[in-house]
């Protein structure tokens, strides 16, 4: 079970660097259009799984302090997932919505001040 998390924990960090925050960042030239434009529609869902992949991954590192460390690249992979690590994917991944689609409600909280 300790290495299910463990796999688990990477294939997280995986999605945050590459299928989510790779695809915003460069997508594919064909699939452009409907790459950004299932990010667009995703916004708020998104949000919410950064928060708890967040949550996880600080509760996984609290838990296992104190215990013998663990490595955090699992089966040869090459992607860490620290919450550090987790948490920079996930800093990126927000600041890249907030550019490409702010919030209108804050937008319009923000030029009201």
């Amino acid at each position: 079970q300790k290495q299910s998390k463990l796999y688990d924990a990477q294939i997280r960090a995986a999605t945050l660097k590459i299928a989510i925050l790779g695809q915003m960042k460069k997508p594919s030239a064909m699939f452009s259009k409907v790459i950004k434009d299932h990010f667009r529609l995703k916004k708020r869902h998104i949000l919410k799984q950064l928060e708890a992949w967040e949550k996880l991954e600080a509760d996984a590192e609290k838990e296992a302090a104190g215990k013998a460390v663990s490595p955090s690249v699992v089966a040869g992979g090459g992607i860490t997932h620290s919450a550090r690590v987790v948490k920079g994917y996930c800093d990126d991944i927000r600041a890249f919505i907030e550019d490409q689609w702010p919030d209108k409600k804050k937008k319009k909280a923000d030029d009201d001040e």
